[in-house]
């Protein structure tokens, strides 16, 4: 019985597994790579510069134009 004990308790001490990356600065390098922070306080200042009477309909219509310059510089 003494042996299963031994067996039971330690059976765990050669599974290691990786380290989990800290979920914050996860989320940060996600930002960072895809420029998000920037993206978003472009559309901030261009939003609160024009004053749209339809504030999301004009960033849908901005976002839509970005991407479809992007796509385009991308095909070239």
């Amino acid at each position: 019985m003494a042996d299963s004990t031994v067996q039971a308790s330690t059976a765990g001490v050669n599974d290691c597994s990786e380290p989990v990356e800290d979920p914050y600065n996860k989320a940060i390098t996600y930002l960072e790579r895809h420029n998000i922070l920037q993206l978003f306080q472009h559309l901030t200042s261009d939003v609160i510069f024009h004053r749209p009477d339809d504030p999301l309909d004009y960033l849908i219509k901005e976002v839509q134009q970005m991407k479809a310059q992007r796509d385009q510089t991308a095909s070239k």
